[in-house]
């Protein structure tokens, strides 16, 4: 398998690497230089986002051949994305409150396809979140975001459980009780990043 970093090919050992996810994390925490952030992945010459929470788990590496990962300077990348967040968390926001109306009222299907679209924009939400948390370039401890972060992570784990169970009237109660209100919190915590990252300009 060809590994590049901005073109650049690098030495990974695979052995203890079982799928794609796992490739990524490896490469995100120990290749990655600590001033840059991964803005895209190619697989096989071909963009890769995922379609669902989780896809990246279950794509066995004996399907890739190449795998590029594209960077940019991370204190351009987190300035320009800090500022775009609040709208996205209103979008997302939008989305959950619309994915609960449809459980409510018995739309599963299209209900669950909203949900897809919206778990996947947490996902990047918190792929970026992790990634300011690995170089350091937030105040991580002094803004005291670690308790913030674990609790959303463990709600949308504990989210896509009751969908699997198809406990919809829970999910609805979730979305809208639990989530929503913390997300609408985040949009108060990404103003505290957006000044401590000027304060330590």
């Amino acid at each position: 398998m060809i590994i590049e970093i901005d073109g650049k090919k690098i030495d990974l050992n695979l052995e203890e690497i079982s799928n794609l996810e796992e490739l990524i994390l490896d490469v995100m925490e120990n290749k990655v230089p600590g001033d840059r952030l991964i803005t895209e992945v190619k697989i096989n010459d071909v963009t890769f986002s995922e379609r669902w929470p989780g896809e990246a788990k279950i794509i066995p590496l004996d399907k890739i051949y190449k795998i590029e990962f594209l960077t940019k300077p991370l204190d351009f990348v987190a300035e320009k994305i800090l500022e775009d967040i609040p709208n996205k968390i209103d979008e997302i926001i939008v989305g959950l409150k619309e994915a609960a109306e449809l459980y409510r009222v018995a739309d599963e299907q299209e209900a669950n396809l909203n949900f897809v679209k919206v778990v996947t924009a947490l996902r990047d939400f918190i792929n970026f979140i992790s990634q300011l948390k690995r170089v350091n370039i937030v105040d991580w401890d002094k803004l005291e975001l670690e308790e913030d972060y674990d609790k959303l992570i463990k709600l949308i784990d504990e989210m896509l459980d009751v969908q699997e169970d198809e406990d919809w009237i829970l999910l609805a109660d979730l979305i809208e009780y639990e989530l929503s209100p913390l997300m609408e919190s985040w949009k108060g915590i990404i103003s505290k990043m957006k000044d401590n990252i000027k304060k330590n300009e």
